[in-house]
C-alpha cells in the first residue's frame, strides 16, 4: 500500500470506533476490501477477532506479514474473496469495515447487502468514502487523475449512502476528514511516493522497496516520518477548524436493526 497521509490522519477516527464498539461488547470483525490492512491490523491490536478480506492475495500476504511482525498474527485472518460474494454465514459478525472500497464497484448497494446479510442483529458497519467535496483537489480542478483508473465515481453524499442502504439500517453517525491542506498534500505525496517507491502501512515505519535495515531506503523512510507529523498536525488543525464544514473523505457508521 502506497503511504498516504490521510491514511496516517484516519488511524485516529478508526481506533476510536473499535474502542466504543469494544466498550460495546462487540467482539468479532471483517474488513472487506481490506487492501493494505491498517484497519484490520488496527482491530486485531485491539482484540478484535478479525477477517481480512480482498480480492488481491498480495494484499493479503502483506496484511499477515505485517501482523506476523507486530505480534497479533493469531488474532487475525485472511480469506480471498469477492466482496459481493462473501463466504460467510448469515449473522457472522458483530462489526463490518469497508474503508475506501464502494466507488469501486459497479454494484455498491450489492455490497451493502451483503455486510448487511453477514452483520448480526444489532451489527455495526462503517463505510469510508470520498465525497463531492473532492473537488477541492487542486489536481480534480486542473484536469489530472491521480485516482485508481477504476474509481467509478467522484465521491458520494450521505443522501446517496442512504438510499443505497437494504432495509432494517440506519446512519447513526457522520463524520468529515480532510479539508483543502490534506486533500492536496495527499496528491502531491502520491506523486512523490510513487517516484521514489515508497510503501508503508500507516502502523508501521516507512520503507523503501526492496531497501533493508542500514540502507538508504531506512533514512528516506524516517525523513518521511519527520515530514509527516507537522503535515498530520497542520492537517488536524484544519480539520478541528473546519468541522463545521464537509471534507473531502466521510465515514458513516451504521447500525444494523435488531430483529
Amino acid at each position: 500500500m502506497m503511504w498516504h497521509i490521510g491514511a496516517r490522519l484516519g488511524v485516529a477516527p478508526v481506533l476510536r470506533y473499535l474502542r466504543r464498539a469494544k466498550q460495546a461488547g462487540l467482539r468479532s470483525l471483517v474488513d472487506v476490501g481490506a487492501g493494505g490492512g491498517s484497519n484490520s491490523l488496527l482491530a486485531a491490536q485491539e482484540g478484535f477477532a478479525v477477517v481480512s478480506c480482498d480480492l488481491v492475495p498480495a494484499c493479503l500476504r502483506e496484511t499477515t506479514g505485517v501482523a506476523k511482525r507486530i505480534g497479533v498474527d493469531r488474532h487475525l485472518f485472511s480469506v480471498c474473496s469477492d466482496a459481493l460474494v462473501l463466504p460467510f454465514s448469515d449473522g457472522s459478525f458483530d462489526v463490518a469495515f469497508a474503508s475506501h472500497i464502494i466507488e469501486h464497484l459497479d454494484d455498491p448497494r450489492g455490497l451493502l447487502c451483503e455486510l448487511n446479510r453477514i452483520l448480526r442483529p444489532g451489527g455495526r458497519l462503517r463505510v469510508a468514502c470520498p465525497t463531492p467535496y473532492h473537488g477541492m483537489r487542486v489536481s480534480v480542478r486542473l484536469g489530472y487523475c491521480l485516482d485508481p483508473p477504476d474509481h467509478k465515481v467522484l465521491g458520494y453524499s450521505v443522501s446517496d449512502v442512504e438510499s443505497m442502504l437494504p432495509a432494517g439500517m440506519t446512519i447513526e453517525r457522520v463524520t468529515y476528514q480532510g479539508r483543502f491542506l490534506e486533500a492536496n498534500l495527499a496528491d502531491l505525496q502520491h506523486v512523490v511516493s510513487r517516484w521514489l517507491g515508497l510503501r508503508a502501512n500507516p502502523i508501521e515505519p516507512a520503507r523503501v522497496d526492496g531497501a533493508g535495515p542500514g540502507e538508504i531506503g531506512l533514512l528516506v523512510g524516517i525523513a518521511k516520518e519527520v515530514l509527516l507529523v507537522p503535515a498530520v498536525a497542520l492537517c488536524t488543525l484544519e480539520d478541528a477548524l473546519l468541522s463545521f464544514t464537509r471534507g473531502s473523505m466521510m465515514s458513516l457508521e451504521i447500525v444494523k436493526a435488531n430483529e
